[in-house]
């Protein structure tokens, strides 16, 4: 996006967005030296500053302009019953959904960057069978995932396979489907 918006190559983007760079808005140049010349970081200045400047239009001041004027420069579909509710947590969670989608972001990253597991054919058959099941116990299908599984392969025909390592113990009143709603009559 800001590749797009100023001009800058987003390769270059990436070696300056964490360093102490900062954006020279006159020349349309990236400069090395924030801190000694006392500028905002490039990463402030075009991540932070603008997620703090949203979040005080949407939840501090409450200006509503200023909201639908951010929405619209930012090519947003904000949906007019977010706009209009009461509470700002849903028109930010909204926006931001939209405009800075972590999950996605998560996602992506994840998929890209980290590398496949390697495994062994015991630690695999020992994931496999639950409790005291043993792994030749299982049925026919659920054993020929083990080669699946040892392979890791990203071919588009090889089968998905997730893993969950670690579960976090969760009171059941907390699980959404749970909560009790009130209703005023």
């Amino acid at each position: 996006m800001y590749s797009q918006k100023m001009g800058i190559c987003s390769s270059v983007l990436l070696k300056t967005l964490w360093g102490y760079f900062y954006l020279n808005a006159k020349a349309k140049k990236i400069m090395k030296g924030a801190q000694s010349k006392g500028k905002k970081p490039l990463f402030v200045q075009l991540v932070l500053d603008n997620i703090w400047s949203m979040y005080d239009a949407v939840a501090i001041r409450r200006d509503k302009e200023k909201v639908e004027k951010m929405v619209t420069s930012l090519g947003l579909k904000v949906m007019s019953r977010d706009l209009r509710h009461s509470d700002p947590k849903v028109l930010l969670s909204a926006i931001c959904s939209q405009w800075l989608p972590v999950s996605q972001a998560m996602l992506s990253m994840v998929c890209e960057k980290l590398p496949s597991p390697e495994i062994s054919a015991e630690r695999v058959e020992k994931l496999m069978s639950v409790g005291a099941r043993r792994f030749d116990s299982l049925p026919e299908q659920t054993q020929e995932l083990k080669k699946a599984f040892l392979d890791c392969s990203a071919d588009e025909t090889a089968p998905v396979i997730v893993f969950v390592s670690k579960m976090f113990a969760v009171d059941s009143k907390a699980l959404p489907q749970n909560k009790q709603s009130f209703h005023l009559k």
